[in-house]
């Protein structure tokens, strides 16, 4: 499947809430794979974007992906893509959106066992400054400047 250019990368809305809760949900499910997917809901979305700048990308009038940070911060907390439409440029594009509105330094933490998010961070410029445990495994602290 080729690069393509999603139709609008845009602030969320309150309407989008029921479709940002399932790309979330998806996405996570099939990116965290060692975890227990069933203890993962829906409203998991709601509790872990609260208070947070939320962008989302349509493709044909449909929410296929989501970047939620956490302004004071400076955090980026989620970049997700709905399975199905992965590796197309979708992440690429809601990050530098999000990146956009961000100052620098942005910092993020990503599981180690999510290999392919921790290639792409790297792939992208982000430096990895530390570890730390929680409860869904080890994750590394990035920073890019």
């Amino acid at each position: 499947m080729g690069r393509y250019t999603p139709h609008v990368i845009r602030d969320a809305c309150e309407a989008d809430t029921p479709s940002l809760r399932q790309v979330f949900l998806d996405s996570r499910r099939a990116a965290l794979h060692w975890l227990d997917g069933s203890a993962m809901k829906l409203d998991d979305f709601d509790r872990e974007s609260a208070g947070e700048s939320v962008l989302v990308a349509e493709y044909e009038g449909q929410v296929v992906g989501l970047a939620a940070w956490w302004p004071p911060d400076n955090f980026l907390h989620s970049l997700y893509v709905k399975p199905g439409f992965q590796r197309r440029g979708i992440g690429t594009q809601l990050l530098e959106a999000a990146l956009a509105q961000m100052g620098r330094p942005v910092q993020l933490k990503c599981l180690t066992r999510n290999q392919p998010a921790m290639a792409y961070y790297l792939a992208q410029g982000w430096h990895e400054y530390g570890r730390g445990q929680s409860s869904e495994g080890e994750y590394a602290l990035m920073r890019l400047t």
